[in-house]
């Protein structure tokens, strides 16, 4: 299974690094296109795990926005597990 996976450096992204080691993975970083890494990865599923954490103007909308970008950026059929 193709998994990409958001926030792959934290505590949550990381855990699900070494749980699906034995998978093909790709680990977004920031300042990366979401659309166009998911375009070239076609992944069969999405977990995001990244967002914004220090600044609480901004975590709210932040955080939702990164998660509809994921969301439309993807192809029909696919999973998208916001955690």
């Amino acid at each position: 299974m193709k998994i990409y996976i958001t926030g792959a450096n934290g505590f949550l992204g990381h855990s699900f690094k070494d749980y699906y080691h034995d998978h093909t993975l790709y680990c977004h970083r920031r300042g990366e296109s979401v659309t166009s890494d998911l375009n070239i990865f076609e992944p069969d599923l999405i977990l995001h795990c990244a967002g914004e954490i220090y600044n609480p103007e901004h975590m709210f909308s932040t955080n939702i926005a990164i998660m509809i970008t994921h969301y439309f950026a993807t192809h029909v059929g696919k999973v998208l597990l916001a955690i």
